[in-house]
């Protein structure tokens, strides 16, 4: 693999980390306030429904990127890595 394509493939990596990270924070917050919500007897609304099925399905994407950078960077799953 050249360096570039490792550049590249890197990139990839980083860019879905922290997407994956910013999505499954939304994810999180429109759970706390479907929660709440329910907890007050209202029901949740359509809308965040909605934007909880969308990012699930962006989730998948993001996780499928990452899982093809780490391929292409030889990453072996049944090794802890940290990224420097």
């Amino acid at each position: 693999m050249t360096t570039a394509t490792q550049q590249r493939a890197r990139k990839s990596l980083v860019s879905a980390i922290m997407t994956e990270h910013g999505i499954k924070q939304r994810l999180l917050e429109i759970l706390q306030e479907i929660q709440e919500k329910m907890d007050n007897g209202i029901p949740a609304p359509h809308r965040l429904e909605k934007e909880f099925k969308i990012l699930s399905e962006e989730l998948l994407t993001e996780v499928c990127k990452k899982a093809e950078a780490e391929i292409a960077l030889g990453f072996d799953k049944s090794k802890n890595y940290i990224l420097n």
